[in-house]
């Protein structure tokens, strides 16, 4: 029982219907926000949420403040799989478009009103 679970487990990482964009090293401006995985800025010139690598979560004085952002770009296409279950039940999975930053280095981009 314990290498079928894991088995399952791993035929469902695999099963994953991903498709990788070419790596590009990229710089966005935007607002800091946590999604339910990890850190991510949601970018002020198109909207689009872009996750940080390795960075669980904004500290409380930085979630919400405008920063810079650089990294190695990744984008997958989620689909959704109908086949994709554990012992007969449907896995929960996320559809779209998801946008990752590997290897990010961030810093608050200075407010304009304030002195120095």
């Amino acid at each position: 029982m314990k290498y079928t679970f894991t088995l399952v487990f791993v035929l469902i990482l695999f099963s994953c219907a991903v498709q990788h964009q070419n790596p590009e090293i990229v710089t966005v401006i935007g607002i800091a926000k946590d999604k339910k995985a990890r850190a991510a800025v949601t970018s002020i010139k198109d909207g689009k949420v872009y996750e940080l690598d390795e960075i669980p979560y904004w500290d409380e004085e930085i979630r919400g403040k405008l920063i810079k952002v650089t990294g190695t770009l990744i984008v997958e296409k989620l689909k959704f799989d109908k086949n994709d279950t554990v012992l007969g039940v449907p896995v929960q999975q996320a559809v779209g478009t998801r946008r990752l930053l590997l290897n990010p280095k961030w810093e608050i981009v200075p407010n304009n009103n304030e002195s120095n």
